[in-house]
């Protein structure tokens, strides 16, 4: 399943797994670990807990999360500070994480459902009911889509992000599934085989077979171009290129017994910026950072603002110079460089003062400023501020973004 929310630093655009963490079957015995991909240096993050089926890293926010039965919960990738997310949950399996909208999903199999909350425990949506008993959730922002698997009634679904327009595209019995945004497909394991698929159900390929009966915990390395999985009644974790070449085991033995789900650690440096933001009516001022990779094929580079009034207008904006210049209450810290500044569409600030805005390379908003692969980039946002007096205006912070193929 979908484990990253991946922020970006200028350096290793697509940052490979040097870690995973392990969950295992829980019952007050099982903790959740990180160690090597070879199981070297493990080190037991938190333990004590019931059922830690499903675990998924927040890279952006820099948290761990994970469902266990009842609850969903969250730590630093550390294992410190255990907070309570959601409660009074009918058995807690699966749990995603869409940072940029400040969202958790999770699926409750006792009661059939897929439920998404905000990331304080708060605003309980259904996204799906009647289901048989629902494992895995997945969400991918880009397209609008959460997906899951519900094994008791042989079915892997999608739906948009309210829960409305319902589209199966498998019917089998998949142990579990997990997405690759990038070429909009979806991995799946089901008794001892693992396939793919694509977002609309076509497609369909079979890529290895003969494996453990029990395949769990499927987790993707874009890095890499590795798949990852447990298998819990043989106590190991696998791994195989994405079109199933290349299979080898990575860990055996005890370390891993009872594995129940993986996720890697691809979290990186926060986003190297210049210049400053400026407070605002609502705070300190409006960091910017990054989702996504820089990588100009897979087309997945997400610029993200936070810390904005809310339900304010504000533009993403480009250009190939810096400067720095007092402009409304804050710094203009993007120049043209010799060419022009090129703006996105406006984008508004929501109900949590945050806005995002894929950076969309084969569709510039500029004709004339094309970002192509080894291309540096300045980028800042604009946004309104009439509560703060002044101009009525401020900006974020920028960064200097270099592009790869």
């Amino acid at each position: 399943m979908l484990k990253l929310a991946l922020a970006i630093v200028l350096v290793s655009p697509l940052p490979s797994a040097q870690s995973l963490f392990v969950s295992g079957n829980g019952n007050g015995t099982d903790p959740i670990l990180k160690a090597g991909l070879d199981g070297s240096n493990p080190v037991e993050l938190v333990t004590g807990l019931d059922a830690p089926a499903d675990i998924v890293v927040d890279a952006l926010g820099g948290k761990l999360y994970w469902a266990d039965n009842t609850r969903l919960q969250r730590s630093n990738l550390d294992g410190s500070d255990v907070e309570d997310v959601v409660t009074g949950i009918s058995f807690a399996r699966g749990i995603a994480v869409d940072s940029a909208a400040e969202h958790v999903y999770w699926t409750e199999t006792a009661s059939g459902q897929v439920r998404r909350a905000d990331l304080d425990g708060t605003n309980l949506v259904v996204i799906a009911s009647g289901l048989g008993a629902p494992i895995d959730v997945l969400v991918d922002p880009a397209v609008g889509r959460v997906f899951w698997n519900d094994p008791n009634n042989s079915l892997v679904q999608s739906s948009d992000l309210s829960g409305g327009d319902v589209q199966t595209l498998l019917s089998l019995n998949a142990q579990s599934i997990e997405l690759d945004p990038a070429a909009q497909r979806l991995y799946y394991s089901s008794f001892g085989s693992i396939g793919v698929i694509d977002y609309a159900g076509g497609g369909q390929q079979t890529l290895l077979s003969g494996l453990g009966i029990t395949t769990v915990g499927l987790t993707l390395d874009p890095g890499a171009g590795k798949l990852y999985w447990g298998d819990w009644l043989s106590d190991k974790v696998q791994r195989a290129n994405l079109d199933g070449s290349d299979l080898e085991d990575l860990i055996v033995g005890p370390l891993v017994a009872d594995v129940q789900d993986l996720a890697l650690d691809l979290s990186v440096p926060p986003v190297a910026s210049y210049c400053s933001t400026s407070p605002n009516s609502v705070g300190s001022g409006a960091p910017l950072s990054l989702a996504g990779s820089l990588s100009v094929s897979l087309n997945d580079c997400t610029l993200l603002v936070s810390g904005c009034p809310l339900n304010q207008f504000g533009i993403f904006y480009y250009g190939a110079g810096q400067t720095s210049a007092a402009f409304g209450d804050g710094l203009r810290c993007v120049g043209a460089g010799g060419g022009s500044l090129v703006r996105y569409p406006a984008s508004s600030t929501g109900s949590s003062g945050t806005a995002a805005r894929l950076v969309d390379f084969p569709n510039p908003p500029g004709a004339a400023a094309p970002i192509a692969s080894g291309s540096t980039w300045n980028f800042q946002f604009w946004y309104r501020d009439p509560a703060a007096g002044g101009s009525g205006f401020n900006l974020s912070d920028a960064l200097e973004i270099t592009f790869c193929p």
